[in-house]
């Protein structure tokens, strides 16, 4: 049964279409795709109106392709970090579920609100500049939209300039500048572009798009992976995996502390803080504790709040009486260490002198693919 209200012509028009079980299911499947690239609850009725206004540029079963990749997340996204280290081709759905994560992970904050980097963005803007050129048609409506959701200025006629410029234009002039300047604001909606670029560009040199995305893709995968974490609150763990090793690293000694760092069973790695002056050792059991401690002792000024997801700080600032004061809080457990300025400059020293720690780094960077860049 089809029924259309044609009363008006001016007006939107109402379509009522009778659907099978089956079709039914596949928008269902479409609908969790379109969810969670727009990191909202999409109606079946807007999925619909969606796949028929971008029938030109919607791939046959892709929707249903990525909705099933979501289905196991974790797993799908796993199997495409073994895929792309082995340089087998990644399909169009797998690039574009990639995209998905890749798009949080881009947008959300995380136990660092300075994170991602620079860098980061970086690597999803070229990686749309990499599919892009392999275009088959003229997409100019898909070049609106990459204007539209990279930052640019205010002023009007500045802006009508930027409008009038090349997509690759723009883009390597938004790279140079994150590149000189890594403070610039940053494209945080770029993600936005990498899935629409997978899901709509029309390619067909899958394999050389892939290889041109090759060296990209350990920026790529890291921003995927911390969009999974924040998300699922769950690591991507390669299926192999185990014990963590951790090369034979000394305890680490300044005055008062004690830095003993261990792999754990599940393959990750702790750190203990022992402030030996208060016979008090403070565990950090994963690299997201880990690193989101690392980001409180950097950033905390005196006179400041910090907040992150498991650790607050907070620092009075000195008086002519006495000098700044130090608080931290891990809400986990509501374990509080209150310390003076001195000490404090002392254990961020020490700490990140261990997180640089050569022989570290092989497991710093495995976890960083496994959590993201937190």
């Amino acid at each position: 049964m089809l029924l259309m209200d044609d009363r008006k012509p001016y007006q939107q028009q109402t379509l009522s279409i009778r659907i099978s079980e089956s079709m039914r299911d596949y928008l269902e499947r479409a609908r969790k795709v379109f969810s969670a690239a727009r990191g909202e609850v999409v109606s079946v009725s807007d999925v619909a109106k969606m796949l028929l206004e971008g029938a030109r540029h919607f791939h046959p079963g892709l929707p249903l392709e990525v909705a099933e990749l979501l289905g196991a997340s974790t797993e799908a996204l796993a199997e495409i970090r073994t895929k792309w280290q082995h340089q087998r081709t990644l399909s169009r759905a797998e690039l574009t579920f990639l995209a998905i994560w890749v798009q949080t992970g881009c947008e959300r904050l995380s136990e660092d609100p300075t994170m991602p980097t620079a860098a980061s963005y970086i690597a999803v803007l070229e990686a749309i500049l990499a599919v892009r050129d392999y275009r088959e048609a003229r997409s100019d409506d898909l070049d609106d939209y990459y204007r539209e959701n990279i930052p640019g200025p205010e002023d009007e006629e500045e802006f009508f300039e930027r409008t009038a410029k090349s997509v690759p234009d723009l883009y390597r002039e938004l790279i140079e500048r994150l590149r000189q300047s890594p403070e610039e604001s940053k494209p945080v909606l770029a993600g936005r572009c990498l899935f629409v670029a997978f899901r709509d560009e029309p390619f067909n040199e899958l394999e050389s798009v892939n290889k041109r995305l090759l060296p990209l893709m350990p920026d790529l995968f890291r921003l995927a992976a911390r969009g999974h974490w924040i998300r699922e609150h769950r690591p991507v763990r390669p299926r192999n995996d185990g014990f963590a090793f951790v090369a034979n690293i000394p305890p680490a000694l300044a005055e008062g502390f004690r830095l003993t760092v261990s792999g754990t069973a599940d393959g990750d790695l702790s750190l203990n803080v022992t402030m030996t002056a208060r016979t008090l050792t403070y565990p950090l059991t994963s690299y997201p504790q880990i690193r989101e401690f690392a980001a409180l002792l950097q950033q905390l000024e005196p006179g400041n709040v910090w907040n992150g997801r498991q650790f607050s700080g907070s620092a009075d600032v000195a008086g002519s009486d006495r000098s700044a004061l130090f608080h931290f809080r891990r809400y986990g457990d509501g374990v509080s260490v209150s310390l003076p300025e001195s000490e404090w400059a002392i254990l961020k020293n020490l700490f990140l002198a261990v997180l640089a720690e050569p022989t570290l780094q092989p497991l710093l960077n495995e976890l960083s693919l496994m959590y993201g860049e937190l």
